[in-house]
């Protein structure tokens, strides 16, 4: 259907660019066929062309909103001559699917299509421009009204002159074919000497008496440059053109300043711009006078170099994207695992890969705002720079760097890491803010891979997970033991996807003793896996990898709700209500459904909230105390209590621990091993029970395994405590039996 517009439509707004028409306009009109699935294109396209003449003769917009329908106007229409197709329609591949209809089924091969899309991730590849005869690509944010107007004026050319040579349909199929092999050129040296052998012989001259000159918005004509030559000219690329001879200096020089092929003469020049400015003269001196065939067919193979300039251009440009982060100008991860292959096939020496990430950047970006992040990005990579001007760096992620330089010396493995604080040791001055940046680092050398860059790159990804989580503001060396230990840690997490449904979970319970009543008055819950065949897996092994998978929040679930059920039914049997802990993780407590989760637990299981605590590790305050606040106070209206485990091995601000509101502090059990023997020990658990009952907190201490320590709690005044040599964790009935024989 023919789409028609007025003037109060609301439009998609296209840059206001001034271009005049003819007044007087011939009845036949070109047809365009408008195809996308966004009514406002159309509308927009339609007000962009307004008045639009080309060698006198008016434009009809048709539309198409489906590639069926377009198929449809096609079955209808035999003198379409340009089609503005959208990639993406109501399929990924609709437009590309059409133009394959177009060109396959059909046999039109007279139509331009000029391609867009508002979806940058959806660029055709390169194959299906060059396989289908597409005429341009576009992306709708960079198509303005005069991008809009060139493309199509070229695009009208384009298919006047196919319509009216039929007598050159031979010279035709040659521009066809050597377009398409441009279109597959990603370089402006390749697509200039691409383009002498075909120019030659449309232009009746020896490709070796050919030379291709350019220029990017060329001012003055002694800006241009040759780019390539045939064998008898050989002039060396880059050579100004004012250095020619006298001959193509002046032929040359003439077409760039007039913007106009020159077909006169001994020396012939086409001259090719595509719509980004970028032009081009390819020179050349023929036999022969040029026929006007042949001068048509130069003047189409010229538009089509123009086409293809743009798209080389465009592909430079993405090939840059590709391997070059946009905000620090530095290679991204792409361009720089490229360049460390290149370096390992070619180059025997050793080297170290430095991963390097800025330890608590979130917070940066969340407090001061993006701008403020991204001025510390550049400004960590510049020291970067100054710091290892040897190396190849590169931002492979969004804080993360990769610095990668050769090693001279042993003495090197060591120092080049610790240059790495040294540039960093004094704060980043930003506007107003001094902001002091600690990094950590995983290394990983050359020697100890295969000649592989992802290799090398996993193995200091693997060290840079180990200094973060261990060592974190340090830097780690990789060890081959700890991509062992992540493998397993990897199988553990595949087999912890079946653990609950096969019930290969398992609660046990450690009691806590009252020092004051000397009676048992708790439990704490902790899970345990047992597999088919015997083996019993270690908390130590499967919670990290529940954590690092988030299968934590399931299994998490599952503790909660069995413990809480377990509570429950000791009561029922006759045991003196007990008070169970729960751990719960950072991950759990970051899951917007826990609270809801804890709420419903309670109504199904039938516990008494007063009897369920909740421990959370110090550890985990550093990282966002205000939100724990907030949910801890919520689940402390239900009069759920809640616990502190690990403390004194934290770094939580005490101005934080006395807002919490928490009921009870467990001092971690470093701190019991050695308390009746170390003085440092026993005067920092004499701290932590002061602190608490000076904030009206119980302490509970972990790990008593010995009369001793309990010697030593009881007389500090420690309230509660848990350890073996009380009870160790034990299953439920045992804990009943326990239990009822210390009953009176």
């Amino acid at each position: 259907m023919t789409q028609q517009l007025s003037p109060q439509d609301e439009l998609i707004v296209f840059e206001d660019d001034h271009h005049e028409v003819p007044s007087e306009t011939s009845s036949v009109p070109w047809k365009m066929l408008v195809v996308d699935d966004e009514q406002q294109m159309h509308k927009a396209t339609t007000f962009a062309l307004q008045g639009f003449v080309f060698e006198g003769k008016p434009l009809e917009i048709l539309s198409a909103f489906s590639g069926q329908e377009a198929r449809e106007i096609l079955q209808q229409e035999e003198d379409i001559a340009c089609i503005l197709l959208d990639v993406v329609m109501e399929t990924e591949n609709a437009g590309l699917e059409l133009v394959g209809y177009i060109r396959d089924e059909i046999k039109n091969n007279s139509v331009r299509i000029i391609l867009r899309t508002g979806q940058p991730g959806y660029a055709p590849e390169l194959e299906v421009i060059s396989k289908y005869d597409i005429n341009d690509y576009k992306a709708k944010s960079e198509l303005t009204r005069t991008k809009l107007i060139t493309a199509l004026t070229s695009a009208l050319r384009s298919y006047e002159q196919i319509k009216a040579m039929e007598t050159g349909q031979a010279g035709l199929e040659y521009i066809v074919k050597s377009s398409r092999e441009l279109f597959q050129e990603r370089s402006i040296s390749g697509l200039s000497r691409d383009v002498m052998e075909p120019f030659g012989n449309l232009a009746k001259c020896s490709p070796s008496k050919v030379l291709v000159c350019g220029s990017h918005n060329m001012s003055t004509k002694n800006t241009a440059l040759v780019l390539a030559s045939g064998s008898d000219i050989n002039i060396e690329a880059n050579t100004p053109i004012s250095e020619l001879g006298d001959d193509f200096n002046i032929a040359i020089a003439n077409a760039f300043s007039s913007e106009t092929s020159l077909f006169d003469g001994d020396i012939i020049c086409l001259f090719a711009k595509s719509p980004s400015g970028h032009k081009i003269v390819i020179a050349g001196q023929p036999d022969n006078e040029l026929e006007f065939v042949n001068k048509k067919l130069l003047a189409v193979f010229g538009v089509q170099i123009a086409t293809s300039l743009e798209n080389t251009y465009l592909f430079e440009h993405i090939n840059e994207i590709a391997f070059q982060d946009n905000l620090t100008r530095l290679k991204n991860r792409n361009g720089f695992l490229d360049k460390i292959q290149s370096l390992l096939a070619n180059n025997n020496q050793t080297h170290l890969l430095l991963l390097i990430d800025i330890d608590n950047f979130q917070a940066v970006n969340d407090g001061l705002g993006h701008d403020t992040g991204n001025s510390v990005i550049k400004m960590v990579a510049e020291r970067l720079t100054s710091t290892y001007p040897n190396a190849v760096i590169g931002r492979v992620s969004g804080d993360t760097f990769g610095v990668y330089i050769a090693v001279a010396t042993d003495e090197d493995r060591e120092l080049i890491p610790q240059q790495l604080y040294k540039a960093l040791e004094t704060t980043l001055q930003i506007g107003d803010n001094e902001l002091p940046v600690s990094v950590s680092a995983g290394v990983a050398a050359s020697d100890t891979c295969e000649c592989d860059a992802n290799e090398l790159f996993k193995n200091a990804g693997i060290a840079l997970k180990y200094a973060k989580s261990n060592t974190k503001g340090k830097h780690q060396f990789f060890d081959p033991a700890m991509d062992e230990q992540l493998k397993r840690r990897l199988n553990v997490i595949k087999e912890l996807k079946g653990a609950l449904e096969n019930d290969e979970m398992v609660l046990f319970y450690q009691p806590q003793y009252c020092l004051k009543t000397n009676q048992y008055i708790g439990v704490e819950a902790l899970v345990r896996w047992f597999k088919p065949d015997g083996t019993i897996i270690s908390p130590m092994d499967f919670i990290p990898a529940a954590e690092d998978s988030g299968q934590i929040v399931h299994i998490g679930e599952w503790v909660l709700k069995t413990a809480c059920e377990q509570q429950v039914k000791w009561t029922q049997e006759g045991l003196p209500p007990l008070r169970v802990a729960v751990n719960i993780s950072m991950r759990q407590f970051k899951d917007p459904n826990f609270i809801d989760y804890v709420h419903e637990t309670i109504q199904s299981t039938g516990i008494n909230p007063k009897y369920l605590e909740l421990e959370i590790t110090e550890s985990m305050l550093t990282e966002d105390a205000m939100v724990f606040i907030d949910q801890l106070s919520m689940l402390r209206l239900d009069g759920i209590t809640v616990a502190i485990d690990d403390f004194g091995t934290g770094y939580s601000s005490l101005s934080y621990l006395q807002r919490l509101p928490v009921d009870r502090v467990k001092i971690d059990r470093s701190f019991i091993r050695r308390v009746e023997s170390n003085q440092g020990d026993k005067t920092i658990v004499s701290l932590i029970i002061k602190m608490g009952h000076e904030l009206n907190l119980q302490v509970i201490a972990e790990g008593v395994e010995d009369q001793e320590q309990t010697d030593v709690l009881v007389e500090l005044g420690c309230d509660e405590v848990q350890g073996f040599f009380y009870a160790k964790p034990m299953h439920a009935n045992d804990l009943k039996e326990l239990l009822l024989k210390k009953q009176p």
